[in-house]
């Protein structure tokens, strides 16, 4: 589970702004506001109570401003069903430009350098919009557990450096399982561009979820189990995903 100390989360904030009528929470530590941010996007849940803990945790880390666009304009949910309805639903090659508005909003307010990054649906649209909108809002791209289809954006052209975590165990065939990693790492190499891609073995997807309600719902979702060689809640692998995703963009000067 992420900790935070005491003190630094007073120093935390979290405001609600609209960006060209994108309505975004800003989540900044003390006085790091200015010379870079990160573009954090949700899962098919929405902006959730996780993600923004997940948010402050970047912000504490990196020193840094982090963006949560809201791309269900105000809609979240836990269930699955409606879940599923809210992400078929969404326009993507919109919230792919969407992306690239926010990345160029604060390029233009004076960041110098901005990441963007992802988890599941957001995954997919992080390797989007580095690929779509790449070096005109972004520097590097860091996507948790989903590929886009080549239809929306094809990562063989990619110009940005980028990274990708999955999980070993990650049934989702096509959009996040092993087989989709490997197709993606294949075309980042035919781009030709800086890229790193790690597989987490013994977990599967969602895996970076780690407060108690998240973790309740992965075992619902069958996402963890008990079995032998059902995947697992590992704590070890969220540190060491974390810990390379801060190297990642503190080497591209985020």
């Amino acid at each position: 589970k992420i900790r935070y100390c005491r003190n630094r989360v007073r120093k935390m904030k979290v405001e609600s702004r609209t960006i060209n009528g994108i309505p975004v929470k800003v989540v900044s530590y003390g006085e790091a506001a200015t010379k870079s941010a990160v573009v954090m996007i949700q899962e098919w849940w929405g902006i959730t109570t996780q993600l923004e803990t997940q948010a402050k945790y970047v912000s504490e880390k990196l020193g840094t401003t982090v963006v949560l666009p809201d791309l269900y304009d105000g809609k979240s949910t836990l269930d699955q069903e409606e879940a599923n309805h809210l992400m078929s639903n969404l326009n993507w090659p919109g919230a792919v430009e969407k992306l690239g508005t926010v990345g160029r909003h604060f390029k233009a307010e004076g960041c110098e350098k901005i990441g963007i990054m992802g988890f599941c649906m957001g995954g997919a649209l992080t390797v989007a919009a580095s690929t779509n909108i790449g070096s005109e809002a972004f520097a590097c791209g860091s996507a948790f557990y989903g590929c886009p289809p080549v239809e929306l954006a094809d990562p063989s052209s990619c110009t940005i450096p980028q990274q990708g975590h999955f999980g070993g165990k990650d049934t989702l065939q096509g959009f996040s399982d092993p087989g989709a990693a490997e197709k993606l790492k294949s075309a980042w190499t035919k781009a030709g561009i800086e890229f790193e891609m790690f597989s987490y073995p013994n977990v599967g997807h969602a895996f970076m979820n780690d407060l108690p309600d998240s973790v309740a719902r992965k075992k619902e979702l069958g996402q963890i189990g008990d079995g032998v060689d059902d995947a697992k809640h590992d704590p070890e692998s969220i540190k060491l995903a974390w810990e390379r995703t801060f190297a990642f963009f503190k080497k591209h000067g985020i």
